[in-house]
This record gives C-alpha cells, sequence and structure tokens, in this order.
C-alpha cells in the first residue's frame, strides 16, 4: 500500500497503466493480459473516473504518505510468507477478478506423510502357542515399532472402533466396565476414567489408521510387546487374561468338569474307506549279504525278508516272506480278514472283525497260550478289546535286521531283536488297572522307525450291559497257510495239531458280568478239553474276577484275583487253587502243583531331571 500511495502521488500515468493491466471492467469474466500479482499482493479496483494525481495539492501527497505508512507497519508485522501462504481466485458479482492470499487449517501434530512401501512390515502376532495374526503391518520408528491400532484391536479382541480420519478410538477391552477414548485432537486418552496426554512423538495419524508405538500400547492395555525384525515376528505376554486366553480357559474347565458326564465318544464325521478288489502293494523288503573269508575259502550268505500289505478280494490282506541262499523262499505267512469297529460283518454274526490264513489262537485263563497257525478267528467284541485280567501276550512278523520295543504308557518295558523266523514274541506282558497304552517301535538297519499303538482298557466297565461278546478260533499250531514252519519238528513237537477255542461274555449291569469259555489244545497223549465260567465286578475302586475251570478228563482249577491303584502304584494280587489240574500254564506232571499265591506292585518313579523310572516288585 505505500509503494502504490508513493506511486500514486508521484505520477498519475503510471497509476493509470497500473490500473489498466491489473484490473478490467466489461463483458469477460476471465482477465486476458492481466497476470496474477504477486503472493500476498491485494490489487486495487480501479475507478470509472479519478482525478490526475499531479493536479492534486503537495498537501494530498504527504496525508496520502502518513497514511500509507500507518497501514504498512500492521500489515507487515502480519504478513504471511509465500510458503505458507497460497493464492485464490475471486471473482465478485461485479466481473472483477481479483487474487487474495489465504492460510491453510492448521495441522495436526501426529498427522504424517504417507510411509514408502520400502518401510513397511509384515509381521507374525502370536500369543503363547496361538498365532492371532499372520501379516500385520507395521512400521519402524527410532529403534522401535508402530502397529495399526485397527487391526491389533480386531487380533485383540477387543472391542475398540477406531476412526483415522478425525484421529480418535473408542470403546472398551477385557471388561466392559474398562473404557478407551483416543483424542488426537485433544492430545489424550481417557482409560477407566484416567486421563494420559499423549506424546505425538509415538504416535502417527496415517491414511489408513493410527499407528501406536509398542511401547504406549504396552502402558495403555496389560499386554507386553517383544518384537523381533530379523524374523517378523512380535510375540505378545499378557499381565492379565485376555479375551482370547479366558475362553481357552473357560474350554478346558468345561472338559475337566463335563467329561464325566459326557460320552467319551465325539462326534465326527466318519472317513469311508471301503475295500478294494485289489490294491497296489505297499511293501518293505530288507536283503542282508555276509561274507566271509578264511584261508581255505570265502563264502557269501544272503538273507531277505518282504513285509507287503494290500488289498484282495475286498479283503486286507498282510503277506511276510523270508529266505537264504539255501532255501529261496523258507518261510511265507499270509492273512486275509477285515475289520469295522462298528460291526455288521458276516451278516447275522454281526461280527466286527474276522481273518484266515495264519492267525493266533487266545491266551486264556488257566488253559493256554498263545500260538500262531493257519486256521481262522471271528468275534464280535470291540475292537483293541483285552479278555486277560491283568497280562497279554504280543506278537506278530519282524524282519531281518530289525529290532522292535515295548512301551506301556511311554514307559519301556522290553525289546526284541529278529529271529530265523521272522517273529517277535512278548510273553505276558503285565497290564495296569484303567488305560494302558501298548506301544511298538519298530527299528529298521538303516534308521527307519514305525511305530503300531493300542489301548487297552483293565476296569470293570469293558462289558456294556445287556451286551454279547463272543470269539472263535481255531488253528493248526505253527503249520502255515503257504509254506514253512515256525518251528523245527521234534518228537515232542505238536506241529499241525489242532486247537480250538470257543469265549463268550455277558454285561449283567456296569459293575457285573459273566463269562464262559471252552478249548481243546494238543497235549502228549492226544488232547485235553476244558471247560471254564468266570465272574466280573468292581467293589468301588477295585476291581475283583473269580475263575473256575475244568479238564474234562478230573482235575479243576480256581482263582480269585483283584486289582486297584493307589497313590500312582497298581496293585494286584492272586490266589489259585489247583486240584489234579494240567494245562499249558500249569504243566508239571511230575510234582502238580496245589496252590500258586502272588502280590504285584507296578509304577512308575517320576522326577523332573531323570526319565521315568518303572519299577514292579513281584511276590509269589
Amino acid at each position: 500500500l505505500l509503494f502504490n500511495n508513493l506511486i500514486l502521488s508521484a505520477s498519475g500515468k503510471v497509476l493509470e497503466q497500473v490500473t489498466v493491466v491489473c484490473t478490467k471492467v466489461g463483458q469477460e469474466r476471465e482477465p486476458r493480459s492481466c497476470a496474477a500479482p504477486p503472493v500476498g499482493h491485494f490489487p486495487v479496483r480501479s475507478e470509472a473516473s479519478r482525478p490526475h494525481p499531479l493536479r492534486r495539492s503537495w498537501l494530498d501527497f504527504v496525508w496520502r504518505l502518513v497514511f500509507g505508512v500507518l497501514i504498512a507497519l500492521p500489515a507487515l508485522s502480519h504478513a504471511v510468507t509465500p510458503a505458507a501462504a497460497r493464492s485464490v481466485k475471486y471473482e465478485s458479482d461485479m466481473r472483477v477478478t481479483s487474487y487474495i492470499a489465504q492460510l491453510p487449517p492448521p495441522s495436526s501434530p501426529f498427522a504424517a506423510p504417507e510411509r514408502s512401501d520400502d518401510e513397511l512390515l509384515i509381521l507374525i502376532l502370536r500369543l503363547g502357542d496361538y498365532v492371532l495374526s499372520d501379516g500385520i503391518f507395521g512400521y519402524p520408528k527410532q529403534g522401535s515399532l508402530i502397529l495399526p491400532l485397527t487391526d491389533l484391536m480386531d487380533a485383540l479382541e477387543f472391542s475398540i472402533e477406531v476412526d483415522p480420519e478425525n484421529g480418535r478410538a473408542e470403546g472398551w477391552f477385557i471388561d466392559e466396565n474398562r473404557l478407551f477414548n483416543l483424542d488426537l485432537a485433544a492430545s489424550q486418552v481417557v482409560i477407566e476414567g484416567e486421563v494420559i496426554p499423549i506424546d505425538p512423538a509415538f504416535i502417527e495419524q496415517l491414511p489408513d489408521d493410527i499407528y501406536v508405538d509398542v511401547r504406549t500400547l504396552a502402558r495403555w492395555f496389560p499386554i507386553n510387546f517383544e518384537f523381533n525384525l530379523s524374523s517378523l515376528t512380535i510375540d505378545l505376554d499378557s499381565r492379565e487374561p485376555i479375551p482370547l486366553e479366558q475362553r481357552v480357559a473357560r474350554d478346558q474347565l468345561r472338559e475337566r468338569v463335563l467329561s464325566q458326564r459326557r460320552s467319551k465318544t465325539r462326534e465326527l464325521p466318519t472317513l469311508e474307506v471301503p475295500y478294494e478288489w485289489v490294491t497296489w502293494p505297499v511293501s518293505d523288503t530288507t536283503v542282508e549279504f555276509q561274507v566271509s573269508s578264511s584261508d581255505e575259502e570265502t563264502t557269501l550268505t544272503r538273507n531277505f525278508s518282504t513285509l507287503a500289505t494290500a488289498d484282495l478280494m475286498k479283503l486286507n490282506a498282510d503277506l511276510f516272506v523270508t529266505g537264504t541262499e539255501k532255501d529261496q523262499l523258507s518261510v511265507a505267512r499270509l492273512k486275509l480278514g477285515r475289520q469295522d469297529a462298528t460291526g455288521g460283518l458276516l451278516g447275522k454274526l454281526d461280527a466286527t472283525q474276522f481273518a484266515l490264513g495264519d492267525v493266533f489262537s487266545p491266551q486264556i485263563k488257566h488253559i493256554s497260550r498263545s500260538q500262531g497257525g493257519r486256521g481262522f478267528e471271528v468275534s464280535n467284541a470291540p475292537l483293541g478289546n483285552q479278555n486277560e485280567f491283568d497280562r497279554i501276550t504280543l506278537q506278530g512278523d519282524l524282519q531281518l535286521g530289525w529290532e522292535v520295543e515295548l512301551y506301556r504308557n511311554e514307559v519301556l518295558l522290553d525289546f526284541r531283536q529278529s529271529q530265523a523266523n521272522g517273529r517277535y514274541i512278548f510273553e505276558d506282558v503285565p497290564l495296569l488297572f484303567g488305560v494302558n497304552v501298548i506301544k511298538l517301535v519298530f527299528f529298521g538297519p538303516q534308521g527307519q522307525r514305525r511305530e503300531e499303538i493300542q489301548q487297552l482298557r483293565v476296569g470293570a466297565d469293558q462289558i456294556k450291559p445287556g451286551t454279547h461278546q463272543y470269539a472263535i478260533s481255531f488253528n493248526q499250531e505253527d503249520r502255515l497257510l503257504l509254506m514253512g514252519n515256525d518251528k523245527t519238528i521234534t518228537d515232542q513237537s505238536f506241529q499241525g495239531k489242532a486247537r480250538y477255542a470257543f469265549q463268550y461274555k455277558y454285561g449283567v449291569n456296569k459293575t457285573f458280568s459273566v463269562g464262559t469259555n471252552l478249548a481243546s489244545i494238543p497235549f502228549e497223549g492226544g488232547h485235553r478239553v476244558y471247560s471254564g465260567v468266570n465272574l466280573v465286578t468292581s467293589l468301588g475302586p477295585i476291581y475283583g474276577r473269580a475263575d473256575i475251570t475244568k479238564d474234562i478228563e478230573g482235575g479243576w482249577a480256581g482263582t480269585i484275583s483283584a486289582q486297584t491303584r493307589l497313590f500312582g502304584i497298581n496293585f494286584i494280587g492272586e490266589h489259585t487253587y489247583l486240584n489234579d489240574f494240567l494245562s499249558e500254564e500249569f504243566n508239571l506232571d511230575s510234582n502238580p502243583q496245589e496252590t500258586d499265591s502272588r502280590l504285584r506292585l507296578d509304577g512308575v518313579v517320576r522326577w523332573d531331571f531323570l526319565p521315568h523310572i518303572p519299577f514292579s516288585l513281584n511276590v509269589n
């Protein structure tokens, strides 16, 4: 203004030129020859008739000079810099176009320019064993890490809504009474009624979200953050249970409290795997070579064994063959059969399992031990059901060079190495009261490993009330279906002799069941036939059983057994009375037994710094 007034006072002609260039009144809305004045310059509107300045008096010049100075001083003190102001075009109703300077709105101290994608980190958010998010965004900042508030609240299941555009977030966390309110415009956050100032150095308001430093988040919420940028992981440690942990704790409590009230069988969908007419076999072959050299000669021996399984004629087929350099095929065992936990096999027999070929006969109290040979077996008992009171015999195929370890409830009991006949056998494996997890671990010569696991339950609830169970078996002892023999024939051998067994059980109620059996086994001088009955019951935590077996030729035997579990130790007591009784289990013809009493204690010593050590105490 001061400059313009000086010009006006000096020369009317100059003023007239400035007026013509900077302002144009007429029909056109946009000036053609008028350029925008400098930023911060306010142009003067032209007048239709103005007296020539040179005609004014000298006093008028002085007055204009003083007036201009008075206006210029406050204007200069409040003038804006070109960097802070912007030129805005303004058009009046008089079709006069002018330009004025305008200031930008004040920016938030939390607002930050959009970050480069090169800074973006994609991290895994974990809470203990749980992955809360496998792709949460973050940015490094001054040796720390900032995270998006929206994604973090969703991962933690906190009911907090975030408004990035307005710089606000409100809701509650963990409990509905624990309110949360963040207001960037007020530079504060209110948590559970406490007003906490916030520092712009730890919060960034980006276009997509409000990003908060993990150190600030740890002060706002009861959670510790530990991040590793090299592995792109964030591990959370809650100082009090968050919704996810509360839900897991509720599920665990329900499982403990309600497990006794509901069926232990989960309602899971059944995966149907139908038997096929023929499938390509899955096989494992071991070949062993041995070279022996001496001054006289060099000999080469070889052995091989193959274990294969496949579907054949809609049955499961298991084949085991072995041979040497002398006998190209010395032993070949084949077993065909089916299993179905729901039953329904063989029509009205409603069997759960049957097999034919090389099978094993059952082990029966007082009478017989398990023996292999060609024959058949069929049963409607639940798969994995245990007929014996406190023991079991396990046997099967074992390839050359292999070893097998026996575990009961993850405790090592025994091991076997491969034999010439390709079999392993664990006789009279002790069973404990309750659930017995029997695991066989096989180790091959090149480091192979495979496992077979079955659960055997010993207790009074083995048979449901009103349920009938049967098992029928027949085989020729140690005589194989295809070729070879399991044992070397001797004068005392019963190889090829028939043996059969029939067993039946009925559940009277939840704590009482009855059973009977009939068996014929080869014995010196012919066969012996036995029949027997048994009663099974429970008295509180004590599981009891009584067996009476009669030899058709005259003798008999009776046994009373009981077992329980106290202080983590399994107690088994048994007393047997024998009256001129002989069998595979009691075979002392020259000096027959009259009584047999025993007490057995089984347990495991458990220390944190030592492996589990099983112990057993037997008194006979």
